[in-house]
């Protein structure tokens, strides 16, 4: 029964650790995907892809809005610094800020004048280096 009582004890620990592992590498992609959106902008305003440029906001939105759930407790990584755990409240604010950032860049690309687009990038872009500079430790 001991045995027994310790396996299951080790294979619920080596799950738990492979769960965390999981969520930190699709938090980082996730990130990596926004990155890639945001760059992507300049160029779609060129050519004149606003369907792209509102599809962008709304994945960074949606983002947005999960991005808390990807940081349960214990999934501490080298890039998270432990302020994003001791002070939740704030980081879901900010999450809802970059949110709310990302659907104004939805919004301004369906009105087609680069100006606004860019306005908004520079808002959701604001978002993001808040987040990191609270949470984020490279």
């Amino acid at each position: 029964m001991k045995h027994l009582f310790l396996t299951t004890s080790i294979l619920a620990t080596c799950l738990a650790s492979a769960t965390q592992a999981g969520v930190v590498e699709e938090r980082k992609a996730k990130f990596k995907e926004n990155v890639a959106i945001l760059r992507a902008i300049q160029t779609q305003i060129g050519e004149g892809d606003f369907e792209a440029i509102a599809a962008g906001g709304r994945n960074i939105a949606d983002w947005a809005i999960k991005m808390p759930d990807y940081f349960p407790e214990g999934s501490e990584s080298a890039g998270a610094l432990d302020a994003i755990w001791l002070n939740f409240d704030d980081f879901q604010s900010k999450a809802a800020a970059n949110n709310e950032a990302a659907l104004q860049l939805e919004q301004a690309a369906g009105t087609k004048d680069a100006g606004r687009i860019m306005a908004a990038v520079q808002k959701l872009s604001g978002t993001c280096k808040s987040c990191h500079r609270s949470f984020k430790s490279n």
